[in-house]
């Protein structure tokens, strides 16, 4: 949605559900949700709350490739 339809803003509220505790997702899949909000931060220009979500998903994966 936000690459090829310029739906930034939706994308991110259907990402930022996903994210939420009560989904229950399995930590690897929080954070392949988190880097997706990531690169959509960067492409609205939202450079710190990018850098947050990249530092956040670092912290988690610290000892993964």
């Amino acid at each position: 949605m936000a690459f090829f339809q310029n739906k930034s803003v939706e994308a991110l509220s259907l990402l930022e559900a996903l994210i939420e505790p009560q989904a229950g997702l399995v930590p690897r899949t929080l954070n392949e949700t988190k880097l997706e909000m990531a690169e959509i931060q960067l492409l609205v220009g939202e450079i710190w709350e990018s850098t947050l979500l990249y530092s956040q998903v670092e912290k988690a994966m610290r000892n993964d490739t």
